[in-house]
């Protein structure tokens, strides 16, 4: 099991010709009865999560001159990135999607296919930052880099290029953590909603080892994983109290401040780690 995760197994899907529906930028989310758990539940999340990712990718300075890069962590069956693709369009982005589920990764393959997406999907440990930066090397280049990967703490960058958006939906417990740690190191902006703050306990941080020149075109930088009490800054003890607290049931102002607190930790952690020498006032 350890060796299968730390090889990707990369499943490309197809280019086709988009409906004209598609280039326009109208996705379509899959039909559902009224008041079933999907119409009254998954389809708005997926629906505010895709315009707000919109908004960022409008808004990225290489938006218009570049299909941008984005890749949703944990993204399992793919149904956010199977809707963001068809929302913006082959023009706009390359849609990667990263998840250690194999038959969950199938089915968003198959899904993809069978509308013409533009989505690549992977299935490999998402703490491992050389896993996902295997999504942007072309076939040829997976093919001859399996079984090449570094066995100790630390992840190499690709030099396949950059993701220029993280995205996650319902990002459990410390894969928030992981997913932020993306962020900062492709320096790249960020959509993610957390879900739960006690599971994945086991996920590392990839972050981000800067030299003299901060990194930008992935030459720059090397990558060690952390824990998620080290990438947040704090002790391991006081990392699990707030999780708990965040998760207290019956006391919604408690929980609420946990969870406030948490997640300005998180947005701290990669301001941090971006701008190293912004934050420390240098």
């Amino acid at each position: 099991q350890a060796q299968q995760l730390s090889q990707l197994d990369t499943v490309p899907t197809a280019r086709r010709r988009r409906s004209r529906q598609d280039q326009e930028g109208n996705g379509q989310l899959r039909k559902s009865s009224e008041g079933s758990r999907w119409r009254r539940r998954k389809r708005p999340q997926l629906e505010w999560m895709v315009k707000q990712i919109k908004e960022v990718v409008e808004s990225h300075p290489d938006f218009g001159s570049k299909p941008l890069n984005i890749l949703d962590v944990g993204g399992g069956r793919g149904h956010l990135s199977n809707y963001l693709s068809s929302t913006l369009g082959n023009n706009v982005a390359n849609v990667h999607v990263i998840d250690i589920d194999s038959r969950t990764v199938k089915n968003g393959k198959m899904d993809a296919e069978r509308r013409g997406l533009n989505v690549r999907f992977g299935v490999g440990d998402a703490s491992r930052s050389s896993n996902v930066a295997k999504l942007l090397e072309s076939d040829e280049e997976v093919a001859s880099n399996t079984g090449t990967q570094n066995e100790d703490d630390s992840d190499s960058i690709a030099s396949a290029g950059n993701y220029d958006v993280i995205v996650a939906l319902h990002a459990c417990g410390a894969l928030s953590d992981v997913s932020l740690g993306h962020a900062a190191v492709n320096k790249a902006a960020f959509v993610i909603t957390p879900c739960c703050f006690r599971s994945n306990p086991q996920l590392q941080v990839s972050v981000p080892i800067h030299n003299n020149d901060t990194r930008r075109d992935g030459n720059d930088a090397s990558i060690v994983l952390q824990r998620p009490s080290k990438w947040l800054g704090m002790e391991e003890e006081d990392m699990v109290e707030l999780a708990q607290a965040a998760e207290l049931q019956g006391d919604q102002q408690t929980s609420g401040i946990a969870i406030h607190t948490l997640c300005a930790l998180r947005a701290q952690a990669v301001k941090h780690h971006i701008s190293p020498s912004i934050v420390s006032g240098e």
